[in-house]
């Protein structure tokens, strides 16, 4: 797949373009195949990248390890994609266990609202270290 730039009357950059187009190509991935594991996800959609739009994504190297319940979660991975808010909501470990809420104050604002809520737990996909991941959803309009 090539990411075109298109005709804008701004000036731009075309890099932080292209990474733009790049993770809602990868999102767009995600939705196709709810099934498959993330990792298999993200590596299937950047071999139908172009090599150079690859490139200039950022790296999930620097991240720490998860591999145990003893971790931090870096800031970047805390914030919603415009940065503007926290999306840990309570990270609480007692003894061995560990309880991570991730959600935002304007999407538990809408949830909050909502006739209707949908909940789904699963346990096949979740990272090893964890024993379960939980998910909330809602009516949104006439979505």
């Amino acid at each position: 797949m090539k990411l075109d730039i298109g005709v804008h009357n701004h000036v731009n950059d075309e890099i932080e373009i292209k990474k733009k187009l790049a993770r809602r190509f990868i999102r767009k991935k995600f939705h196709e195949n709810p099934l498959q594991s993330t990792t298999g996800c993200v590596k299937k959609a950047l071999t139908e990248l172009p090599v150079g739009d690859v490139a200039i994504l950022p790296s999930i190297v620097g991240y720490p390890s998860c591999s145990d319940m003893d971790f931090e979660i870096p800031r970047q991975l805390r914030l919603t994609i415009d940065g503007a808010e926290d999306m840990v909501i309570l990270d609480q470990q007692i003894d061995n266990e560990r309880l991570i809420i991730l959600s935002s104050p304007s999407q538990l604002s809408v949830l909050s609202q909502s006739s209707h809520f949908f909940a789904d737990g699963t346990f096949k996909t979740t990272p090893s270290q964890f024993y379960q991941i939980y998910t909330l959803g809602e009516t949104y309009g006439n979505i």
